[in-house]
């Protein structure tokens, strides 16, 4: 398989990966890679508030379905051809990891969803997290056993990877931390609509980016 301009594939951990970028063009990937990240999380909240005003809140997420569509057939069109061919015995992926991994996100967002609603008294909420942290124990265990893990313990033994991790989460944490106050203080503290507040933080998201 070939690879333009330098870019070659390689094997890590038994796995083949797509094909690995020379050191001159890294720092181009990586821009761009956080450049669409960072376009996503500042650009989306406000772009958010401004479908519910002119729409209705249930738009946030029909409007997900199409751009879903042509995410799947980009991927399938471009990013496949560019995988080489795995092993056999290491294609696919882990269907136990899939559902222990969603059960235990859906058990513990349904838990926080509710909470509000019942308190911290009920006897749903405390079942929902059990099942949950159960979930999760049982992902972590099935990812040691699984010969092709969705989260490989391995990447971690590397300390740049790790923290860089780290301070990719932190500071994630807060950009949505943020966008998620600032809508309510728009629209409760200063009685903006939401479309309204919605231009408020897009001018605030394009002056960050």
């Amino acid at each position: 398989m070939s690879y333009p301009d330098g870019v070659r594939g390689r094997w890590v951990w038994g796995f083949p990966q797509v094909p690995r970028l020379p050191m001159r063009r890294r720092g181009l990937a990586f821009g761009a890679l956080a450049t669409a990240a960072a376009l996503s999380i500042m650009i989306g909240n406000p772009l958010g508030e401004i479908i519910t005003g002119y729409l209705s809140w249930q738009w946030i997420f029909h409007i997900n379905i199409p751009v879903g569509i042509i995410a799947m057939f980009v991927c399938w069109k471009v990013i496949l051809k560019d995988v080489p061919k795995m092993d056999e015995e290491r294609s696919g992926i882990d269907p136990a990891g899939v559902l222990f991994c969603f059960a235990s996100l859906l058990a513990l967002m349904y838990a926080l969803n509710r909470l509000a609603e019942f308190g911290w008294r009920s006897q749903v909420i405390w079942s929902s997290i059990a099942v949950g942290a159960a979930a999760m124990t049982a992902f972590l265990f099935r990812e040691r056993a699984s010969i092709s893990p969705l989260l490989d313990y391995a990447l971690f033994r590397n300390r740049e990877f790790s923290f860089g991790n780290v301070a990719n989460f932190l500071a994630y944490f807060f950009l949505a931390g943020n966008n998620f106050i600032i809508p309510f203080y728009l629209m409760i503290v200063k009685g903006l609509n939401p479309q309204h507040a919605g231009l408020v933080l897009l001018t605030y998201s394009l002056v960050f980016v």
